[in-house]
């Protein structure tokens, strides 16, 4: 039985939650405004699962069988700080789950926050839309 959550914990949680959610959103925002509103582009499905696979994935087109992760924290170990990302086990979580979307035939795109802040995770997911055949 998991242990429960202190005050703290719970309030960390929270607020890790929130900073995902606004990095998805983010890039959300940027996929409306950027070029989905100019091309005749689907919209991305958020929180897709691929059939049976055990991965909840925060995007994806599946005509395209493309896949995104927003990768938050993944420079927190540089102030010394942990984050899912950023330690050895949430690396080897991280390669285990686009490995997972490869092996059913997908193609996963992973994107750290700062690719999200500067448009290169919506410029990358445009070129690979625009240069792709839809199944």
């Amino acid at each position: 039985m998991k242990k429960p959550l202190s005050p703290a914990q719970q309030v960390k949680k929270s607020e890790d939650k929130a900073k995902r959610e606004a990095l998805e959103n983010l890039f959300m925002f940027h996929v409306r405004c950027e070029f989905f509103n100019k091309l005749d582009l689907p919209f991305p499905v958020r929180q897709f699962k691929i059939p049976h696979v055990p991965y909840v994935y925060d995007f994806a087109w599946p005509e395209f069988l493309l896949t995104v992760e927003i990768n938050g924290g993944t420079h927190a170990g540089d102030n010394g700080k942990k984050s899912g990302h950023s330690t050895g086990k949430g690396i080897q979580r991280d390669y285990t789950k686009s490995n997972a979307a490869v092996m059913h035939g997908w193609n996963p795109l992973v994107f750290t926050a700062d690719d999200v802040k500067d448009l290169t995770a919506v410029l990358t997911v445009k070129e690979f839309l625009t240069t792709h055949t839809p199944f």
